[in-house]
């Protein structure tokens, strides 16, 4: 029997539907990522996933074998076809939502109270599996706004996608009613990121998306971009954009894994030139069209 979505964990080599005592709703310790899995199974972008996920072990200090852990789950996750269950709209696959915390005190030998934690504590694993949504068509540009919510800089988080997003939760419920996403600013007013995506600047043929190493997230969209440029005849780098630079820009794109590539023709009030319109366009469509073919082939298309 079908149905609409599925949550399951990682217990004793094989997927169940138990939930497991973790720190995550207690403290945010942990990471997530958000799969694409294609109608062939697989997950094309699982390398680049798991390069953040090793990344985010590592400044989480979760235990050392976490990632054969969270490799054994995936496969198994793969070869039961455990997705299955739910089904999928159209040829788009499922959105896999993969969260790893680190497990509660009370599973330590030495059990501890409040923040604390012992390097036994092992991670537990659990996943939400949904229909993968359509790709964002490029023939529309998107509205965008700029948040009001700041972001903190914390270097000993930026990058991995942890899971303590109370900011992104505020940025999201202050949207105008016709953005589609936003820039966010860390507190010096450089432009760090969107809401729920990366964001690029295009300035002279070329590509500059922010540093990260402050704030924001290093989203694996960003990552297949930085690996793919050459080979799409693009260039691109990092810099600092403050909004001023966005403004003067020639156009501005925005990337996650869920919706691929998307373009902006309007910010705030403020509409970008026809012509910068125009490139921003024919660059979001090289870029959209060779992710879309990464991911499922031919048989995805937009929205």
């Amino acid at each position: 029997m079908k149905t609409d979505w599925l949550m399951a964990s990682w217990q004793a080599d094989g997927w169940c539907q138990q939930p497991v005592m973790a720190r995550g709703a207690e403290f945010g310790d942990g990471l997530f990522e958000t799969l694409r899995i294609n109608a062939q199974g697989e997950i094309p972008l699982w390398s680049l996933h798991r390069q953040r996920l090793a990344e985010g072990l590592v400044k989480l200090n979760l235990p050392i074998d976490s990632l054969s852990i969270i490799d054994r789950a995936i496969n198994q996750l793969l070869s039961t076809q455990l997705m299955t269950v739910v089904a999928p709209q159209h040829t788009y696959g499922w959105q896999v939502k993969l969260l790893v915390e680190r497990a509660a005190n009370v599973t330590s030998q030495m059990p501890v109270r409040g923040y604390a934690y012992h390097t036994d504590q092992a991670v537990v694993l659990s996943v939400v599996i949904r229909p993968a949504p359509g790709f964002l068509p490029v023939e529309q540009g998107m509205t965008v706004g700029v948040s009001p919510v700041v972001l903190s800089q914390q270097p000993l988080l930026a990058g991995i996608k942890h899971l303590n997003r109370l900011e992104q939760v505020l940025a999201r419920q202050q949207f105008a009613e016709d953005w589609q996403e936003c820039l966010m600013l860390n507190p010096q007013g450089d432009v760090i990121e969107g809401c729920m995506s990366n964001l690029y600047i295009l300035e002279n043929q070329q590509l500059i998306t922010p540093l990260l190493d402050q704030a924001g997230v290093e989203g694996v969209a960003r990552r297949w971009l930085f690996e793919q440029a050459e080979s799409l005849g693009l260039s691109i780098t990092q810099g600092v954009i403050d909004l001023a630079r966005v403004r003067q820009a020639d156009g501005v794109l925005y990337s996650n894994t869920l919706n691929g590539f998307s373009w902006v023709e309007r910010l705030e009030k403020e509409h970008f030139s026809l012509s910068s319109c125009e490139k921003t366009q024919r660059v979001c469509a090289t870029i959209q069209t060779a992710f879309i073919q990464t991911l499922c082939g031919t048989l995805c298309k937009t929205s």
